[in-house]
């Protein structure tokens, strides 16, 4: 998998993350990637767990923000 390819994939499921409308949506993408990490994360190289992790932490932030 190329650096474009990686790079085209987070903006993609950055572009998507920003038009979630709940926090149900943010909880489920939230276990989507905590699985990801986690079934398929020696699979990846250090950049892209970095990346996805980065991506993780932010939703989760968003999804703190949002909780009250």
């Amino acid at each position: 998998m190329s650096q474009v390819q990686i790079l085209s994939g987070a903006l993609d499921i950055y572009f998507f993350i920003m038009s979630l409308l709940s926090q149900t949506d943010r909880q489920n993408v939230i276990k989507a990637l905590d699985f990801l990490l986690f079934s398929k994360g020696e699979d990846m190289s250090e950049m892209e767990r970095a990346e996805l992790n980065a991506l993780l932490n932010w939703i989760k932030l968003e999804y703190n923000k949002n909780e009250n």
